[in-house]
């Protein structure tokens, strides 16, 4: 499936890290005919923030995708840095909600 969306043309826009949050903006991008939304994330937190947002910043792009019937596709930053972590969380989220492909956390290099 992911092939055959890359070979498809279509229309995409960007929100960064924490704009995910923000319900408006991924429909705002929709009434601007986007089929795809980008999160690009670099979500770095103390480590016991860290492990209480998972669910959050999984939930999101799955109702950002079904709220606007767009595909979402998540790149999230993995490690270290300034003693706060990223426990990754890049995925794929088709128009229905259903995760196509996601990472497989911490120790993950990426999706391949």
């Amino acid at each position: 499936m992911w092939r055959l969306f890359l070979s498809i043309s279509h229309q995409h826009q960007n929100l960064i890290c924490r704009d995910q949050n923000d319900a408006k903006l991924a429909h705002e991008y929709k009434t601007l005919g986007v089929d795809a939304i980008f999160i690009l994330a670099a979500q770095f937190y103390e480590p016991i923030e860290a492990v209480r947002k998972l669910n959050k910043n999984r939930a999101l792009p799955i109702a950002r995708a079904v709220e606007n019937n767009l595909f979402v596709l998540k790149a999230n930053a993995v490690g270290s840095n300034n003693e706060k972590i990223s426990l990754g969380g890049s995925m794929i989220v088709d128009p229905n909600g259903c995760i196509v492909h996601e990472s497989s956390g911490f120790n993950s290099t990426g999706i391949s």
